[in-house]
């Protein structure tokens, strides 16, 4: 039983070992020895595995799911999955997988019934990852900061899934689109200043987060990056002093574009003056969506290098490929 066990970690490892050789990315979060498969996660942590995962929860980075192909795999999500509107599109039976609560506050009891091979949540609440290791279960916690990151945490995931392959096509498709949106931003002459607000107006993206890398990836003035944390709150008179050019909406944020444009105290902004306001579509940054959020963003901020049409084919092309499906903005 040990020598067929070990046997079958060895074609699971050497199949996830080939492709990142094949496609040269780093190994340097994943070791293997007799015992099985040793996985770093966000948080440092070393969970170790004997074999793929045959079931497990997602509490966050549940875009991974039909990206991976793992439907059948998944017995929990977190219940904010279920207002997603790319899972409802590829899962038309969503609602047949058990809601286990959130990554902030779990139904532990429901959880520890479902018994899973591993949980996937974000690394942002680690009490709770110690409480749900303490519990038994294996569990894999990502808080990425870069594009880099996003993928890094998908091969992850899709190594613990048994899906190596599937990661390294999906990372593949986004840094085409990311290649595709650079060539173009190489043509912009004048880099525009551009403000990415949050969950309320007065809150926006600072440095070291996935929506900032997109942002320097962009190449824009990006005066949020003097500020700390990732999603700082700076007031209203600051941002009038910033006086941006442009100003993007997180896409998940209670307020639209008018919210801005038909606030007289915004007026004075160049952005406001001149209607460059722009809400995103409700894609999750950390996941495979957030390379077509870049292209959106690219297309918001410099629509004269691109044609918001070819933009949108871009766009639909990838939801096809990555996730099987083409979702409405």
């Amino acid at each position: 039983m040990k020598h067929m066990r070990f046997s079958f970690f060895c074609r699971w490892f050497r199949s996830f070992a080939r492709v990142a050789l094949a496609f040269g990315c780093s190994a340097s979060f994943v070791a293997a020895n007799a015992a099985g498969l040793q996985l770093t996660d966000g948080l440092g942590r070393t969970v170790a595995f004997d074999r793929p995962a045959k079931t497990a929860v997602y509490l966050g980075f549940y875009e991974a799911i039909p990206a991976l192909k793992i439907w059948e795999q998944t017995t929990g999500l977190s219940r904010f999955a279920f207002d997603n509107a790319l899972l409802r599109a590829s899962h038309p039976g969503l609602e047949s997988i058990a809601n286990v609560g959130s990554a902030s506050d779990i139904h532990a009891e429901k959880l520890v019934k479902l018994r899973p091979d591993v949980v996937i949540t974000r690394g942002d609440h680690p009490a709770l990852v110690t409480f749900m290791a303490q519990k038994g279960l294996k569990v894999l916690a990502f808080n990425p900061h870069t594009l880099e990151d996003v993928w890094r945490d998908l091969r992850i995931q899709a190594t613990v899934m048994g899906k190596p392959e599937a990661a390294e096509k999906v990372v593949s498709e986004s840094k085409k689109m990311i290649k595709d949106v650079q060539v173009r931003i190489q043509r912009v002459a004048q880099p525009k200043t551009v403000l990415w607000l949050w969950s309320k107006p007065t809150r926006i993206v600072g440095k070291d987060s996935v929506t900032a890398d997109i942002m320097r990836m962009l190449q824009v003035q990006h005066p949020g990056s003097q500020y700390a944390p990732s999603t700082p709150e700076i007031g209203l008179e600051k941002i009038v002093k910033l006086n941006p050019d442009v100003i993007l909406i997180w896409g998940a944020a209670k307020y639209s574009e008018s919210d801005i444009l038909n606030n007289p105290q915004w007026r004075s902004i160049k952005a406001v003056r001149n209607k460059q306001v722009f809400k995103a579509p409700n894609w999750g940054v950390w996941s495979p969506q957030a390379a077509p959020l870049t292209l959106w963003a690219a297309t918001r901020i410099y629509p004269e290098h691109f044609d918001s049409g070819w933009s949108q084919a871009r766009i639909d092309a990838f939801h096809q490929k990555v996730f099987g499906v083409t979702i409405a903005k």
